[in-house]
């Protein structure tokens, strides 16, 4: 029988026909059905294009190979490939060409003629794809006789086998895999995964599961696509909740399943040493020969996966191995029933091995199984603790689940730790569910150790949840118990300080926090805190406009990061941040391959790095031309600030959206957006306001793009004018260039030029003394027009900013000549204006820049006094008293080009 959890393949009619002399016999009539669930991430397995010849799917009973297999014919005839399907059952096999939407014949034979037919399809039909159902009915030698055969004749020809069957087949296959030529799924790779399951409940139930019940669905079935389809079954009959709630205490469809279907045709050895193993959760031929008192454990587990049952490798380095969550309840459910005291025991024998091996979360596993209880809660509280900063806190809280609130009270240190790892992963309900069963402890001892621990985690998760007002609210809190806090501790407080300071643009003492985390971390062993703090510290350098500074500290985290070997999983949290940094100094390369590197939404990261990675992907998607990938980026990130409630990051891919198609003209689109968004307010709800947070300001550069779109640029000016203000208040120098870029724009769509450019010379200043660079380029035509008229004003670029300018319009504009564009002669006499002299035109232009007459100075070399001289002398000579009536003057006579 396939492994098609439901009649995929019905048989329609009995044998007809005749027998032949290759001893192929009776003829049946299948029609195929659907499976339960397309698995489209396993599409792009089929072995075409280049990929390997031949695909071995090995997974035991009700994975739904089956299923897949029925899946690639359907693929693969709507392409118009020929497929040849062989079905093994016990003692023979049907084959047949599969034909799209038809009913398929089929012929009897013995199994021994297998490769025959493989052979003749291979042979009469070019690029053919074989497949190949339940091969494990196949005696082994007519199975090594089949893939020797086409392996040996792989080079000449382009056809492809799929083998599937549910124990590994004693083939010779390593040649193919050095070369390349064998692709091999096995159970862990047919696992329905969240995205599947989430689509198979659509389908049966007609509804849509929450993330909740999603993920006690796929922690009830452990991916097991059978468990899933009975569930489902189960649920049409008493509700989803329920039959989850049932799966996981143990149902007898499972179990009567397992039983038919698994256990009962074993041979009585194999099934005791199964339910033995049943208690230990990992197994390993040392730890069953220890406590078993054996010594061939290995040739027994060995046997186990030679079978096809339920036993899943992994730490492969230690050939370590467990049960499928489900078939190892079945096991545990048969010996507890036969033998309680037995399985207590052996529970309690491996917990013991694995905890003089240093292996606590195994020793923990087997406690539970033992119900130990009590013993497992002090396991845990001693793990959470040497453990918590190696990024185990998903571990730390998956265990802490597993324990009866009793005994987890008696320990509430874990608790604790089990509500940080649950902050980890925005699982904010689990946060105060663990954080209430510590503040109601009843242990006094370290009473207040106990009472920082819970504080500090509100605090942490306030920071995970985005909330900084009441982040620096706890961290103030925190800091007046500064003397019953370690040093460690103490460098976390100061860090998520400058974090929750910064986030409300309050800056002034930023620079002392610093060094205060610095100072608490230098006087640990823990680097791991250092790496957290050095990515606050630099991008709050940046707000504060030294983006070179803030680089710097990127720069060492990231090498503190790549130093810890047991922590990997943190090297993403300055790196995404170090990508948005080089993206902004233009070195575009190593930004990509930063962000090619890191995931952009890390396991365990706050929202900066979301936004880094986002909004920093997008930019580089756009400059390469594919702007239905930079929406599609946009939209990835949308859907996680959705899902877990981040209104910062939704604020930041809103802004960036906008900007995105606002610089390829899709200002109709970009309206829409900001009308979903609720944007299209007066001015007077976007304006800064008293502990205004950095998403007030994302959302109000939004706002101001949009007003300037539609023409409202007198509002606009207020808006941009009032942030100005605040931001320079603040010292949030990098935010105040941002704005001096819009009030540029605005300035010049209202055809005030000369303020369009005094507001651009300011941020070219601060773009100098910070190091930023795409900042400009990416606010689109308005700033290039400015800075292509900053750069025609004059020749003479000795002045950091003018240097900059030549960098920013070089970078937009390459084929530019090397020299500027300014005039070399007197211009001639126009309509009876007395003509200029070289200098004059200079002056004259470098006036219309925007350039102060101090600023001309410096560049040509002169006082201040001479400039105001040459200045009164261009306006005698074209008949004006005012410098903006001399800039109009001479544009309308064409003096500035």
């Amino acid at each position: 029988m396939t492994d098609l959890i439901a009649e995929d393949f019905s048989v329609f009619e009995g044998q007809s026909g005749s027998g032949s002399a290759r001893g192929e016999g009776q003829t049946s009539l299948l029609r195929p059905c659907s499976p339960h669930v397309i698995r489209r991430r396993l599409s792009f397995l089929l072995p075409a294009d280049g990929g390997p010849p031949l695909t071995m799917v090995t997974t035991p009973y009700g994975f739904g190979k089956s299923g897949l297999i029925y899946q690639w014919i359907s693929q693969l005839n709507d392409n118009h490939v020929p497929v040849g399907l062989v079905l093994a059952r016990p003692g023979e096999i049907l084959y047949g060409m599969a034909s799209k939407g038809t009913t398929w014949q089929f012929l009897l034979a013995k199994p021994e003629l297998v490769s025959t037919v493989v052979d003749r399809w291979t042979t009469s039909t070019p690029n053919i794809f074989v497949l190949i159902d339940d091969a494990h009915e196949l005696p082994d030698h007519v199975a090594a006789d089949l893939c020797t055969n086409f392996l040996q004749r792989m080079e000449q020809c382009d056809h492809s086998l799929i083998i599937a069957s549910r124990r590994p087949l004693r083939v010779a296959l390593a040649r193919a895999r050095a070369l390349g030529k064998v692709r091999e799924l096995q159970s862990g790779d047919l696992k329905l995964d969240s995205e599947e399951l989430a689509q198979l409940v659509t389908d049966r139930l007609g509804i849509t599961i929450d993330p909740a019940t999603l993920r006690d669905l796929t922690d009830a079935t452990a991916g097991w696509p059978a468990a899933a389809s009975l569930a489902l079954r189960r649920a049409q009959e008493i509700g989803l909740v329920t039959a989850i709630a049932e799966l996981k205490r143990g149902t007898s469809l499972i179990d009567d399943l397992f039983e038919e279907e698994v256990f009962r045709p074993l041979p009585t050895s194999l099934r005791e040493f199964l339910l033995d193993a049943s208690a230990f959760g990992t197994l390993n031929s040392t730890v069953l020969d220890d406590v078993l008192g054996v010594d061939n454990s290995w040739g027994r587990l060995d046997e186990l996966i030679r079978s096809g049952l339920f036993v899943e490798s992994f730490g492969a380095d230690r050939g370590e191995y467990r049960l499928h969550p489900l078939f190892c309840q079945f096991l545990a459910a048969q010996l507890t029933r036969a033998n309680r005291e037995r399985y207590v025991g052996l529970a309690q024998r491996a917990a013991a091995w694995f905890e003089r091996h240093d292996r606590l979360p195994e020793a923990f596993d087997c406690l539970v199984r033992a119900e130990s209880w009590d013993t497992a809660a002090a396991l845990l509280d001693r793990f959470s603790s040497l453990s918590y900063l190696s990024g185990a806190g998903t571990l730390i809280t998956a265990m802490a689940l597993r324990l009866p609130e009793d005994a987890l009270r008696k320990y509430p240190r874990a608790a604790v730790f089990a509500a940080r790892g649950a902050s980890t992963d925005w699982r904010f309900g689990l946060v105060e569910k663990f954080l209430g069963v510590a503040r109601t402890a009843t242990a006094e001892a370290g009473a207040h150790e106990l009472e920082n621990l819970v504080l500090h985690s509100q605090m942490l998760r306030s920071q995970y949840e985005d909330d900084q007002i009441e982040a620096g609210r706890l961290c103030e809190e925190l800091l007046k118990r500064s003397e019953t806090l370690d040093h460690f501790t103490l460098g976390t407080i100061y860090g998520s300080l400058l974090y929750a300071r910064r986030e409300q643009f309050d800056l002034a003492d930023a620079i002392e926090l610093e060094q205060a985390a610095v100072r608490e971390f230098n006087l640990t062993d823990r680097p791991l805190g250092l790496v957290y703090h050095l990515s606050v510290a630099g991008p709050t350098l940046a707000l504060k406009g030294d983006l070179n500074a803030g680089a710097r500290r990127l720069e060492l985290a990231s090498e503190t990061a790549n130093r810890l070997i047991d922590a990997k999983w943190i090297e993403a949290i300055p790196g995404l941040l170090l990508a948005e940094v080089l993206y902004e100094r233009n070195d575009l390369h190593r930004s990509s391959a930063l962000l090619e590197k890191y995931d952009p939404a890390p396991p365990i990261a706050f929202i900066d790095q979301y936004i880094a990675a986002y909004t920093t992907s997008t930019k580089l998607l756009s400059l390469a031309g594919n702007i239905a990938g930079a929406h599609q980026r946009l939209d990835e990130g949308m859907i996680l600030a959705e899902s877990r409630g981040l209104g910062r990051l939704r604020s930041s891919v809103v802004n960036e959206r906008i900007r995105l198609l606002l610089t390829h003209g899709a200002r109709d689109e970009a309206i829409e957006v900001g009308r979903q968004e609720n944007l299209l307010v007066s001015p007077e709800q976007v304006l800064p306001r008293p502990r205004g947070t950095t998403r007030d300001e994302i959302r109000a550069t939004s706002w101001f793009r949009l007003a300037l779109v539609s023409g409202q640029f007198e509002k606009a000016l207020v808006v941009g004018q009032s942030w100005k203000r605040f931001l320079t208040r603040s010292g949030a120098y990098r935010a105040v260039m941002r704005w001096e870029l819009l009030l540029a724009q605005v300035h010049a769509s209202m055809s005030q030029d000369a303020r369009a450019h005094r507001e651009l010379r300011s941020a070219l200043s601060r773009g100098v003394a910070g190091g930023f660079f795409r900042s400009f380029l990416d606010e689109g035509s308005i700033v290039e027009r400015l800075l292509r008229e900053q750069l025609d004003a004059s020749a003479i670029r000795t002045n950091p900013s003018d240097l900059l300018v030549e960098r920013l319009v070089r970078s937009s504009f390459p084929e530019l000549p090397q020299t500027g564009n300014a005039a070399r002669r007197a211009e001639p006499e126009r309509d009876g204006v007395e003509p200029l002299s070289r200098t004059q035109i200079e002056i004259l232009q470098m006036a219309s820049a925007g350039l102060l007459n101090r600023e001309i100075a410096h560049r040509v070399g002169m006082t201040e006094g001479s400039v105001k001289w040459y200045m009164q002398q261009i306006f005698n000579k074209i008949g004006v008293r005012r410098r903006a009536g001399a800039l109009d003057r001479a544009r309308a006579l064409g003096l500035l080009g």
